[in-house]
């Protein structure tokens, strides 16, 4: 992506490309591409250290119980921010967290769906008069890959259609995402660039018609040569979700006869496999760098992406429509060319997205000016920059 960068003077960095990109400027905006002083980088002292140029400094942290934050009176935005102090609390057991909410020990709370659930919310809002809630999306897909660089049956593309059409991604959602869960395509649903719904819905698996997907699916494996279903070999990591998910979609797939062995395996092993290609089904989780598409597809979706395992997701066709994407200027056909894109990728139905958990915020109705946005990273979001409260 990078040509060449140099420094002119001491206030001006030029960066040149190797091609357009709509992607540089957010990934330079990421938490981890902070700017640090040069002469701490250089002598590998930044461990330890909170250096920034965000609106609040680092003042205090008590390991196992909160951390707190002072007001930067030089940040870079005048007039901001708001607030004197931010104080964020730990808790290891939600119930807890939510007790000193309701309490009004803490003024805010919430992001994923493990801290608040669906069915705890109603307690709390009976509780908190007028509580604002407002809900927010997550870093993190889940999906699986089928391998189609393995002997039968996944070479063959009606198995690796009909498993897409078996998954009930709404089921899963509401036992392992609360109901939170999202479907999108290769990016989030709340991107810009994101697939709209119908076309999404054309997609094998999106349809909305559970019965009617299933019953093609049947139809596929009958005409591949399955009607029983196969054995399979399926990874997953050791993250507690990760697992649930595996658990559930294994259970689905026994319902069609596709039966196997679950293998819980630890990070560095599963990376390794999934690049080694030994395995039918991945499972697993993607933590977004960013939602950008040029992000996602130089992460996950080209020949030798560092995240594109056994590079089974990259085709010539897919990665002929990128060159093309990136090339464009105009806003309407380079957004047609992301669309096109990704339908090319998601119907070769070797990448499967199950969707994208989500949560809930919540606060006193005080607390003002917080907007949780979708984009970008968890750890960029969590800005309270503009936030005050009102009493």
């Amino acid at each position: 992506m990078v040509d060449s960068v140099e420094a002119p003077d001491p206030y001006k960095l030029v960066v040149r490309l190797r091609s357009p990109s709509t992607s540089f400027l957010p990934f330079l905006a990421q938490e981890t591409m902070p700017i640090v002083p040069k002469h701490l980088a250089e002598k590998g002292e930044l461990k330890g250290k909170v250096i920034g140029t965000g609106p609040f400094k680092w003042e205090r942290w008590d390991k196992g119980q909160n951390i707190s934050y002072t007001k930067n009176d030089r940040y870079f935005k005048q007039g901001l921010p708001y607030l004197d102090r931010v104080t964020r609390f730990i808790f290891r057991d939600t119930t807890l967290a939510q007790a000193a909410f309701v309490a009004g020990q803490i003024d805010f709370m919430g992001r994923r769906a493990s801290e608040i659930r669906k069915s705890e919310l109603d307690s709390i809002k009976s509780r908190v008069p007028n509580l604002v809630t407002k809900p927010s999306g997550e870093m993190t897909e889940v999906r699986f890959i089928m391998n189609d660089k393995r002997d039968p049956p996944f070479k063959d593309a009606r198995v690796r259609r009909a498993l897409a059409l078996w998954i009930d991604k709404k089921a899963i959602w509401d036992v392992v995402f609360d109901g939170y869960g999202t479907a999108h395509g290769i990016v989030p649903s709340w991107d810009p660039g994101a697939l709209p719904p119908d076309r999404l819905a054309k997609i094998a698996g999106f349809g909305g018609d559970l019965q009617a997907s299933r019953a093609e699916a049947k139809r596929l494996l009958v005409e591949a040569g399955y009607p029983n279903g196969f054995v399979i070999k399926a990874p997953f990591t050791l993250k507690s979700r990760t697992e649930i998910v595996a658990i559930a979609i294994m259970n689905q797939l026994r319902e069609v006869g596709i039966t196997g062995t679950l293998e819980s395996v630890p990070t560095d092993p599963y990376y390794s496999r999934g690049t080694a290609g030994d395995w039918d089904i991945l499972l697993g989780a993607n933590a977004y760098t960013t939602t950008d598409l040029e992000s996602v597809m130089r992460d996950y979706f080209l020949p030798k992406a560092g995240r594109n395992w056994g590079e089974l997701n990259s085709s010539p066709e897919a990665t002929g429509l990128f060159n093309q994407y990136i090339a464009e200027l105009d806003p309407a056909k380079k957004k047609e060319f992301g669309y096109k894109l990704q339908e090319t990728i998601m119907t070769r139905y070797v990448y499967v997205p199950i969707g994208t958990p989500g949560g809930m915020y919540v606060a006193w109705p005080y607390v003002k000016d917080y907007s949780p946005p979708y984009t970008q990273s968890t750890y960029d979001n969590l800005k309270f920059e503009r936030v005050w409260l009102d009493k």
